[in-house]
């Protein structure tokens, strides 16, 4: 499969530096923005010097008045040893091939739940830590992590982490749900 990469971006939040490549993909017939790597400010201060880059645009993303991201087009950029065309090409194929087979907004989940510093990969990850958890305690939990609580990215997470990744057990309903964290030997036995 041939893959063309045809622009990179640099994206700044508060969590750090998101780099993507805009990039053609035979497979789905057309371009996909494919996440290669986040960074943390720390890291890309170490990787300062050896960065090399041209600029093309700068965009920002404002809501409610707050700056949220800057968006930074570049092109002729190198310096990151993760970013070696074979390494894209197998995680462009690997990304196309999950969403071939997850219904549209269930990707886009699977996804963030590997990311560190979204609330789909703190769902995850507090899930996992505490073995056994309640609706209402994991919803306090996030409220206190600073998101809101009660978004419908709770609900699509819940969702793809039962029926997708097959890493809970979902007991009860409404908000007497508990959520439990399914160990690798038990989804064998589960799977066989």
């Amino acid at each position: 499969m041939v893959i063309k990469m045809k622009e990179t971006e640099l994206i700044f939040n508060k969590n750090g530096v998101n780099i993507r490549t805009l990039t053609e993909v035979p497979i789905i017939g057309g371009e996909k923005w494919v996440p290669i790597e986040q960074i943390s400010y720390d890291r890309l201060l170490s990787l300062s010097n050896g960065l090399n880059m041209t600029v093309t645009s700068i965009k920002p993303e404002i809501k409610n008045g707050i700056l949220v991201e800057l968006k930074f087009q570049i092109s002729d950029f190198s310096g990151i040893k993760s970013l070696k065309e074979k390494t894209i090409q197998h995680e462009i194929f690997e990304k196309t091939e999950n969403e071939l087979t997850l219904p549209g907004y269930r990707y886009e989940y699977a996804e963030r739940i590997k990311k560190p510093g979204t609330q789909e990969y703190l769902i995850k990850t507090t899930i996992k830590e505490k073995g056994r958890i309640s609706d209402v305690e994991l919803r306090n939990i996030l409220k206190n992590s600073g998101y809101t609580g009660d978004s419908g990215a709770i609900g699509a997470t819940i969702k793809v982490l039962k029926d997708d990744t097959k890493d809970i057990i979902v007991k009860g309903r409404g908000e007497h749900k508990t959520y439990i964290w399914v160990e690798e030997p038990t989804k064998l036995k589960m799977e066989v």
